[in-house]
């Protein structure tokens, strides 16, 4: 693991290639050397030939070629970013600007295509192709339909970093059947399930919801279940962004009074499924929105304590920071969104958003 990771990092280094290429030769020399095994950090010299780290050592490695001077630096298997969106940067002409910050920071592994929002896995005569970019401007042409496809798109291109891809379920169900709301058929399920299997067959890591996205916030719990048991037969992970991180959530139907808080519902409806398809979850970016919901934190994290206690394969990651970056209408309510954009023109819908949104901005705090 140390001698990939190690040799990915130096890749990273260098300039784009394809992969199957020979990597760059260079001595890293006097670092700290910390190999990501627990043992004690060391200094000493580390060399890559051809790719591949051929050998590290506290005494001075001979070398008659690049060397890089690490004195004061450490030396290290290169960092990976569990949770991102970098398969949609990657297949820029203009991507290296966008890049480099990551690579600054040591990373060279992207896990990406999280949040239900995924670069490939669509039908193949799909006719909402727009959807799949949510709406937005990109510099390139989504050329590929399928995983493999994609793959190919980007080894032409030369990948700066390693790129563990999911299948995002958001652009997989959209490219069947748009944003409709209502449930899907036994045969959408059928063609979405068999699209998700070919992108997984093609090396996708997993699957990822996106819940409180639209089409991923129309999804029943069946719907979840049946996609789970998909990626647990296929040994694979599953990643969500689930239908709350807030006490209140317009994700889910709002109540006065005598409810569970929604993010711990939303813990709750992912524990579930997990229970019952032993699939292995990552719950991404487990976040407290509001002032009023920081105190539950004590109870979603007992929660989990408690599942993987049970043996469950259940791990979340998170980020320091007190904001966050979305689309504005994950803010709104499912009816509301299952209308759009003919509900912006009704007053009467408009009035309803305003009454609830007051309501849930200050329930949240």
């Amino acid at each position: 693991m140390f001698l990939k990771a190690a040799a990915a990092s130096v890749a990273a280094m260098s300039a784009p290639r394809a992969f199957g290429q020979a990597g760059a030769d260079v001595l890293l020399k006097g670092g700290t050397i910390v190999d990501g095994t627990n043992g004690k950090s060391f200094k000493g010299d580390l060399l890559v030939k051809n790719g591949v780290v051929e050998s590290i050592s506290e005494s001075p490695i001979s070398f008659d070629g690049p060397t890089r001077d690490c004195t004061g630096l450490t030396v290290s298997p290169g960092f990976i970013d569990i949770h991102g969106h970098t398969d949609w940067t990657l297949p820029r002409d203009d991507r290296m600007p966008l890049l480099m910050p990551f690579t600054e920071q040591g990373i060279t592994t992207f896990v990406a295509g999280n949040c239900g929002h995924g670069t490939a896995a669509y039908k193949r005569d799909t006719e909402h192709i727009d959807l799949l970019r949510l709406g937005s401007e990109r510099s390139f042409d989504i050329e590929w339909r399928d995983m493999s496809e994609f793959f190919d798109h980007m080894r032409d291109m030369g990948l700066t970093h390693n790129l563990a891809n999911l299948v995002g379920h958001g652009t997989t169900r959209a490219s069947i059947r748009g944003y409709e709301p209502s449930e899907m058929s036994p045969e959408e399920m059928k063609t979405m399930l068999a699209i998700m299997k070919r992108g997984m067959d093609q090396g996708a890591h997993g699957v990822s919801f996106g819940l409180q996205y639209r089409p991923g916030v129309f999804a029943t719990l069946d719907e979840i279940k049946a996609v789970a048991r998909l990626v647990k037969e296929h040994d694979k992970t599953l990643t969500c962004h689930m239908k709350a991180y807030s006490n209140y959530s317009a994700s889910y139907p709002v109540k006065i009074m005598g409810h569970r808080d929604h993010n711990l519902l939303a813990i709750d409806d992912m524990m579930e499924v997990a229970r019952e398809t032993g699939v292995r979850l990552q719950m991404s970016h487990l976040i407290f929105v509001g002032t009023k919901t920081w105190p539950n934190y004590v109870e979603a994290l007992a929660s989990i304590d408690k599942a993987i206690d049970e043996g469950l394969d259940i791990k979340f990651d998170t980020y320091p920071y007190h904001l966050g970056f979305s689309v504005i209408d994950v803010f709104f309510p499912a009816w509301f969104r299952a209308e759009m954009p003919e509900a912006f023109e009704s007053a009467g819908a408009r009035e309803k958003l305003d009454r609830e949104m007051t309501m849930l901005r200050a329930a949240v705090g």
